[in-house]
């Protein structure tokens, strides 16, 4: 019988400076997606958590205390903010933004305040459609160097290679096609972006 884990006490005290407040919540998260996945839906204590917590403090990054580890995590939960494809102000798009709404939420994570308010992904799709279509992976590529990030598509990924971006603190938007046999998927697909990973599954924000 599964026994929850009493988040509340602790997502008030987290601090993202402290390596083993940084390891409870990676324990948490683990536990969590085997057993209480619901604990996990958009709007939990633990989801407020991961997608809003600063990384950076004064304008900085926050230094570590005394005494804490210098080695990096090797899996961080990266924050990103989460933009809802749904709430498009474009309302014929509200069905196929995902592309533009998880590059948005890479921009904002690696480049905070590049886009203002929740629907900032609304702002990143006019940047986006100034070049080509939302689904058109040029066009992003172009939205992204915009705004001065720079950006590949690559379409022989693995594992490994998510798992080292994570370590370096960068989330990645992922294009999924997710219908029907792994073998054989079918469909348009879907676009997400994954900001974290255990030993058997990603964690991802879903716009």
């Amino acid at each position: 019988m599964s026994r929850p884990i009493p988040t509340h006490d602790y997502v008030a005290h987290f601090d993202p400076r402290l390596e083993w407040h940084r390891a409870w919540l990676q324990a948490a998260l683990e536990w969590l997606v085997d057993h209480e996945p619901e604990a996990l839906l958009e709007g939990g204590p633990l989801w407020r958590l991961w997608s809003t917590a600063p990384v950076e403090a004064a304008g900085g990054a926050a230094e570590a205390p005394t005494g804490a580890s210098d080695r990096p995590d090797p899996n961080p939960l990266v924050r990103v903010p989460h933009f809802q494809q749904r709430d498009s102000a474009q309302l014929s798009q509200r069905d196929r933004t995902c592309f533009s709404s998880s590059c948005a939420m890479l921009l904002e994570a690696l480049k905070p305040g590049s886009l203002l308010g929740a629907n900032g992904d609304d702002a990143y799709l006019q940047v986006v459609q100034s070049y080509d279509d939302t689904t058109d992976a040029g066009a992003q590529l172009q939205a992204l160097a915009h705004f001065g990030v720079t950006a590949r598509l690559v379409q022989d990924a693995d594992f490994q290679l998510l798992e080292q971006q994570i370590a370096g603190g960068i989330p990645v938007p992922c294009g999924t096609i997710h219908r029907d046999p792994d073998h054989r998927p079918t469909g348009s697909g879907h676009w997400l972006i994954v900001i974290s990973h255990t030993p058997t599954h990603l964690v991802v924000n879903d716009p």
